[in-house]
């Protein structure tokens, strides 16, 4: 009974404790068996929703790697044989804008892209370890007409710039606000970033190891066009295996390409079947005319399989141009293809 003779009447046992835990959602071992297996972005190396961290040594090529990881997942390309799960693409350039037009030019060439891709590029930082700076840029990106299922962050290092890389608290308030990107956008969020001195370890904390759901090391030794992407860590997958692939020169910057043989990364024309190809169509047709594929295939004499073999080499090298995309329309020599013509006359294909 209270002072003033009313009875209390006390709460049924346990109901503050389980109003408190009311947000909790307890699942069993059977449901937790039957929950949907691990799903892509990019087959066996980037999970949907997932953190990965792409890290590396300066000139590792690290940013035209991400540069394609984005833009495979944009136009619902295979990244490298990956099968990826289509979808816009949010590209962070903290570090700015110089050489990205021709590094972008460069994929598009190389994958003859013609069109818009679905990838929205913002050239300044964004402060992850800033709550208001985060929840800003959430907000701008939740006014896009197409939700991204991707937001790269190049580089980690600017994009903490309140914050110390090497304090495990620091990159733990990074780490949750790319959580709450995660969880409010449903999103994949990829870091770009460097490794220490020796090359072999990502730079600062290890907090971000922990969290990280995976971790790729870009190699590239001093000298080489080839690049190996290795999967360092992998939380709930088998590791990857070693992704090889060659930096060529396209255009005015460089695009990577399957180290396998079927696109070299010499010049194609030391090899008989370009100059073949080459020759072919500047033979075929008159310079402004230009040829559509299928007879130009004709012409060449060439194997089916080999002629598009060739015809990739010599459109990423940029002998050939195709302006429209559309089928039918016409391969055009292009001024540095007239050249390379005239300069192997003396050689027979």
């Amino acid at each position: 009974m209270s002072a003033n003779g009313a009875i209390a009447i006390a709460p049924p046992r346990g109901a503050e404790e389980a109003s408190a835990s009311s947000r909790f959602h307890f699942i069993d071992d059977v449901e937790i068996e039957n929950l949907p297996p691990l799903a892509w972005l990019v087959e066996d190396i980037i999970p949907e929703r997932g953190l990965a961290v792409l890290y590396g040594q300066p000139e590792t090529g690290k940013s035209f790697a991400a540069l394609a990881i984005a833009f495979s997942i944009a136009t619902g390309r295979p990244f490298f044989s990956q099968v990826v799960h289509q979808g816009p693409v949010i590209y962070v350039a903290a570090e700015g804008s110089a050489g990205l037009g021709q590094r972008v030019g460069a994929w598009k060439r190389s994958a003859e892209w013609y069109d818009r891709a679905g990838v929205q590029f913002l050239t300044e930082p964004v402060d992850l370890s800033d709550i208001e700076s985060v929840s800003a840029f959430a907000s701008a990106v939740r006014t896009l007409l197409d939700p991204p299922r991707l937001i790269v962050f190049d580089t980690l290092a600017r994009s903490l710039v309140g914050g110390d890389e090497n304090s495990s608290q620091d990159v733990g308030v990074l780490i949750h606000h790319a959580s709450l990107l995660q969880q409010k956008l449903k999103v994949a969020v990829l870091f770009i970033h460097h490794t220490r001195k020796d090359g072999e370890t990502e730079r600062g904390s290890s907090a971000l190891r922990g969290a990280a759901d995976v971790m790729i090391r870009c190699d590239r030794e001093k000298g080489s066009q080839l690049i190996t992407l290795v999967c360092d860590k992998a939380k709930d997958a088998p590791h990857f295996p070693d992704i090889t692939l060659e930096l060529v020169p396209v255009a005015d910057s460089c695009a990577l390409i399957t180290a396998n043989g079927s696109l070299a990364a010499t010049d194609p024309l030391r090899t008989p079947n370009s100059l073949l190809a080459l020759r072919s169509l500047h033979e075929g047709a008159p310079l402004d005319e230009g040829l559509p594929t299928a007879l130009w295939l004709k012409v060449s004499g060439l194997k089916e399989r080999t002629f598009y073999i060739e015809r990739k080499k010599l459109l990423v090298w940029g002998y050939v141009s195709r302006p429209d995309p559309k089928r039918g329309k016409p391969n055009f020599v292009t001024p540095r293809g007239q050249e390379a013509i005239t300069a192997n006359c003396n050689l027979t294909a």
